[in-house]
């Protein structure tokens, strides 16, 4: 679901891009014909505080998954910190297995 929420953010950004880059031509193109550009300036300046609108959505939705991976990322580092420090008998015998089956592994490679 965020992910498509980030989706939708990044559609409104670049649409808002063009928005705002079409507004500068219209006003470009009011001036040099001597018409008043006082409402296109206006457009224009809701087109930019709607992009900054859009803008701090997008940061939100950033800050919301580095959330969800920092968390299952804490856990991950803190399990693998804790099998690091237990030594084989004080770690149980899965701890004891998996360091057996790891030197078992590294030593046949070695073998003739």
């Amino acid at each position: 679901m965020i992910l498509e929420h980030l989706a939708e953010a990044k559609r409104h950004i670049a649409l808002g891009e063009r928005h705002i880059a079409r507004q500068i031509e219209i006003i470009d193109m009011l001036g040099r014909h001597g018409h008043p550009t006082e409402l296109a300036t206006q457009v224009l300046e809701t087109y930019r505080e709607l992009q900054i609108t859009h803008l701090t959505h997008l940061d939100h939705i950033h800050k919301e998954l580095e959330q969800e991976v920092a968390e299952p990322l804490h856990f991950a580092k803190s399990a693998v910190a804790h099998l690091r420090s237990c030594s084989a008998s004080d770690g149980g015998p899965l701890i004891a297995a998996e360091r057996t089956r790891l030197l078992n592994l590294r030593t046949s490679h070695f073998d003739p």
